[in-house]
């Protein structure tokens, strides 16, 4: 996981949280399986209230 963040690190900014590189990955497994079903054509905004629905459902769950 972190070699595909590493790709995507922005090398002007000195250092990130965890938290971002957490929300980073989850937001790609997300779209990586959106595309799986859907195909390539998967918005950002699909995948941000997929997202938010999975967020909303797992505070029910924890």
């Amino acid at each position: 996981m972190y070699n595909i963040c590493e790709q995507y690190t922005d090398s002007n900014v000195e250092s990130t949280t965890l938290k971002s590189e957490l929300d980073w990955g989850i937001c790609y497994i997300i779209e990586t399986v959106l595309k799986g079903i859907m195909g390539k054509d998967v918005s950002k905004e699909l995948v941000e209230d997929s997202l938010k629905e999975i967020r909303k459902k797992s505070r029910g769950i924890i």
